[in-house]
């Protein structure tokens, strides 16, 4: 039985007698509302401040307190991990223009993430498998200061992605991601693997068996005084030498890909008008 195997074991047998574990939703707040995210510092005063559903936060099956999904707060993103997929399904976070001021050195300290209840994929998953270590939460959307840069590099915000795609088209969308912050001030992104089959039907890697993803979504949601704008992205998992435009959908695309609900803040009639269309004018 391997080490993560038992730790398992006890974080399981630890949440029957104990309850519910502090890091996942709990269970006496309806869908929507009000939600509990675990906290690095573990503080009451941290926690309470942790009361209202962030913007870029989407709805997804934690809300039903699944036993496969576990949030996970960072200073500035948060994570959703799915165990069967080692790796998270979403990452969502706001990038502003303030932060794009680079003040950090990129740090590539590569570590599996303690705070992942069932143990997060580790670095030998990835060695020698041919792919990359895909930064879904990119280092340098978090180059404003030391410790948002190394958060980014736990392997719970880490997907296995072909190094041409890695290093080529989401590259340039991720590039992209921080051009619309600039321009509109500030967007909302949440960004993550397309798991739309059941783990053992995608090929995997490593001792921990890490999912690998055949497609990636990204959507980010713009706002301004006068307009809610918002775009989706799904691109598949290798060489891409095309435009990212090729691969632009409509968020309400996305969310039939994923099963996932963004941006639920939004009223009603603003979500349906923003999510159902696509003005690729807006973001050239």
């Amino acid at each position: 039985m391997t080490q993560k195997q038992i730790k398992a074991i006890i974080v399981f047998l630890l949440s029957a007698i104990f309850g519910s574990v502090a890091y996942f939703y709990g269970d006496s707040e309806p869908p929507g509302t009000n939600i509990q995210i675990e906290d690095q510092n573990h503080s009451p005063e941290a926690e309470a401040s942790v009361s209202a559903r962030p913007m870029e936060i989407p709805v997804c099956g934690a809300e039903q307190n699944e036993s496969d999904h576990q949030i996970r707060k960072f200073e500035n993103y948060t994570i959703c991990y799915r165990e069967q997929y080692e790796q998270p399904e979403w990452v969502a976070y706001e990038l502003t223009k303030d932060e794009l001021t680079k003040k950090a050195k990129r740090t590539n300290d590569f570590r599996p993430d303690p705070k992942i209840l069932t143990g997060s994929a580790e670095l030998s998953d990835y060695r020698r498998s041919g792919y990359d270590r895909g930064h879904l939460a990119p280092a340098a959307d978090f180059a404003f200061s030391e410790k948002a840069m190394s958060e980014t590099f736990f392997l719970s915000n880490m997907s296995p992605q072909v190094p041409e795609f890695d290093q080529g088209i989401w590259q340039k969308l991720e590039s992209k991601v921080r051009t619309w912050a600039t321009r509109f001030g500030s967007v909302y992104v949440v960004t993550g693997p397309v798991l739309e089959k059941p783990a053992e039907q995608y090929a995997s890697i490593g001792a921990n068996k890490v999912s690998v993803p055949q497609y990636y979504y990204k959507v980010i949601l713009a706002r301004t005084k006068k307009s809610v704008s918002g775009i989706g992205f799904i691109l598949p998992n290798k060489r891409c030498d095309d435009s990212i435009w090729n691969y632009a959908v409509t968020i309400d695309e996305v969310e039939k890909r994923t099963g996932l609900d963004f941006f639920p803040l939004l009223d009603d009639e603003t979500e349906a008008t923003t999510e159902s269309s696509l003005n690729l004018s807006l973001w050239k």
